[in-house]
């Protein structure tokens, strides 16, 4: 589903993974950027803060730097869903750090 933003937030992955290496099916979406360019993105995760569900892309074409976009997820009727940018700092650095503590925990599982 191609989703419109008016911007994209990016942070570093962090999970110290080297994702072209790696053999793992991710489910995919495409995002629509306010200047029409698009990008597939893999989901990384998918997760819940504070009562709010975010979800963390991680960009297949062109993304030497391993940078991921993250976004607030809504979930709507008929398996759609809509993706927020999410503005607010503090909330971001919140999110950010969840998904790191997450994909810590992953790795040590492994």
């Amino acid at each position: 589903m191609d989703e419109k933003h008016n911007q994209d937030h990016e942070c570093e992955c962090g999970c110290g993974h080297n994702h072209d290496d790696e053999m793992v099916e991710y489910d995919t979406v495409n995002i629509t950027f306010e200047d029409d360019t698009e990008s597939e993105c893999a989901v990384l995760d998918l997760f819940e803060l504070n009562g709010q569900e975010y979800i963390v892309l991680l960009p297949l074409e062109d993304n030497e730097e391993e940078l991921v976009y993250i976004y607030r997820y809504n979930e709507g009727e008929n398996d759609e869903f809509s993706l927020d940018i999410i503005e607010d700092e503090d909330e971001l650095n919140a999110v950010c750090d969840m998904f790191e503590e997450r994909a810590d925990a992953d790795m040590d599982e492994e």
